[in-house]
């Protein structure tokens, strides 16, 4: 990884930092922030590296998601694999369906 990749990277991080310590975080840009790492990541050749720091956004991600969301991953891994795929269809047939 080069010296400029490391910078960004580190204030990448350190910004995360800042906004996950804020009494209300700022969802929309944490995410954006996180989804700039991990393009940040996806250019460094190392594995080692790489997946250090994958690892590390996405302990972000686990930590920093709502409290609904975490509760319907939870329900999500208990269903069987055939019921899990049943709803990720759903999902993805239902997209963008105005539910009134």
């Amino acid at each position: 990884m080069d010296e400029y990749h490391t910078i960004l990277l580190t204030q990448s991080f350190l910004h995360i930092k800042i906004l996950s310590d804020q009494n209300s975080i700022k969802r929309n840009e944490l995410t954006t922030k996180l989804i700039e790492c991990k393009k940040i990541v996806e250019l460094i050749g190392e594995p080692v590296i790489r997946n250090f720091y994958m690892m590390k956004i996405k302990n972000l991600e686990v930590e920093y998601r709502s409290p609904e969301l975490g509760k319907i991953i939870d329900n999500f891994e208990k269903l069987d694999k055939i019921d899990q795929s049943s709803l990720i269809q759903y999902i993805v047939e239902t997209k963008g369906v105005d539910n009134k």
